[in-house]
């Protein structure tokens, strides 16, 4: 079957490999055909990519398709397409199975204008994890861009960003006279300068199809764009990185530390860009919604299938943890403190001190005694009335009263203590 059949859908109907069945076409390029198609073995959706092979066409290109393909299995992340198989067709049409995602591509979005900062940093930092993942892997993209960017719906309604079309890659250990066949240029509006210029490229090429990206999603321009394919990739090259403001009638009310972010992304020299993308992911942190930086929030199967949530800092979260977490055992002391005075024993009271013992002695018991002895009681005169006052005796000559009887006489009476008052009965 010719290539050009390959390319106006000519496949509709055809069974590929003895077990995938096409359905329709889904979309075409330069390099590329992708159908939708169906796994009769493992009755499930596939993408199927069939390979345009370059004008000279001879092993060097099996050999790398090969190559590509083993890198691109490796692959297993919640936000890359899944590569399922791969293989050539009897009449020597090189294809991929890959994982069907359902969804609209980044470009339909933008076709709107520019994305609101959240979401387009929300989209974006999917990407940066997934290329971050693939630059370990030694795998670098070399062609993003929004076509490649699927966005799928989770259950919640969350935005999941599938990064597809690694099949433009070239792996940090493939030799050099495969890996410089010339069958990589990637897209006028997302290469690097090193790209251009036929230079080495490496992770920080993709960091600058990011910058890129940056640019467009938050001002709905590219930073650089001619009259044709060559004058954009030469204005790459030489014209001066543009400011958000200057291409864009807009108010866009973004903070300045992003667009330093994506101008630093757009440098021409790799070596003044994000040396990697963790270096990126931590830049953009302050801008973007997160949990936790690592997994960068929880995207992906069960924890990763979420939307990523990035947090700014891993130290500024260790930090954080910290003090939370002295705070929370600060609460529990005091909490536990004051549920132990609440529930404690009651404290026995303590007794009063014993009173002090009078020194004054209790006066004698009260008897109905007459009062005080006058000088008629000692005559032999009657004891005048308790009650009445005393009368005021009459003064005798002492020298010729008779000698006194031999009655005895009656105790004197103990004086009171200071202050004593007598009970009247």
């Amino acid at each position: 079957m010719q290539g050009v059949a390959v390319e106006s859908g000519g496949w509709v109907g055809r069974e590929i490999a003895g077990r995938y069945q096409v359905e329709r076409l889904v979309a075409r390029g330069g390099m590329a055909v992708v159908y939708e198609a169906t796994d009769r073995q493992l009755l499930r959706r596939i993408a199927l990519k069939v390979l345009i092979p370059p004008p000279v066409e001879g092993g060097d290109f099996a050999e790398r398709f090969r190559q590509e393909a083993q890198a691109l299995a490796s692959l297993q992340h919640p936000n890359i397409v899944t590569i399922h198989d791969y293989g050539s067709t009897e009449d020597d049409r090189w294809f991929l199975a890959m994982e069907y995602i359902e969804g609209l591509r980044l470009s339909d979005l933008l076709r709107e204008g520019p994305l609101p900062m959240d979401r387009a940093l929300t989209l974006l930092s999917q990407v940066c994890i997934a290329l971050r993942y693939a630059h370990k892997k030694g795998v670098i993209h070399r062609d993003l861009k929004p076509s490649n960017l699927l966005i799928q719906r989770a259950e919640d309604g969350a935005e999941i960003v599938k990064v597809v079309d690694f099949g433009l890659v070239k792996t940090h250990d493939s030799d050099q006279n495969l890996s410089q066949a010339g069958l990589v240029m990637g897209s006028p509006h997302f290469m690097a300068p090193e790209q251009v210029l036929s230079q080495a490229t490496d992770a920080r090429t993709d960091i600058y199809a990011v910058g890129v990206l940056l640019f467009r999603c938050l001002t709905g321009a590219f930073p650089f764009h001619g009259a044709s394919a060559t004058a954009t990739m030469l204005a790459h090259v030489k014209h001066p990185i543009p400011s958000f403001a200057s291409v864009t009638d807009l108010d866009l009310a973004l903070p300045a530390g992003l667009e330093d972010i994506t101008r630093r992304c757009l440098a021409k020299n790799p070596d003044d860009r994000y040396p990697d993308m963790k270096a990126l992911l931590h830049a953009l942190g302050p801008w973007t919604r997160t949990d936790s930086l690592g997994t960068l929030g929880t995207f992906g199967t069960s924890s990763l299938l979420q939307p990523i949530r990035l947090t700014p800092d891993p130290q500024i979260r260790r930090t954080w943890f910290i003090a939370g977490t002295l705070a929370t055992l600060l609460v529990l002391s005091l909490g536990a403190w004051a549920t132990s005075r609440l529930f404690a024993d009651p404290v026995a009271p303590v007794a009063p001190p014993a009173p002090m013992p009078l020194t004054v002695e209790a006066p004698a018991p009260l008897t109905l005694s007459p009062p005080p002895a006058t000088a008629e009681a000692a005559t032999g005169t009657a004891p005048a009335d308790p009650v009445a006052p005393p009368a005021t005796p009459k003064r005798v000559k002492t020298a010729e009263k008779a000698p006194a009887k031999t009655a005895e006489k009656p105790p004197a009476k103990e004086k009171p203590p200071e202050g004593y008052m007598p009970v009247p009965f």
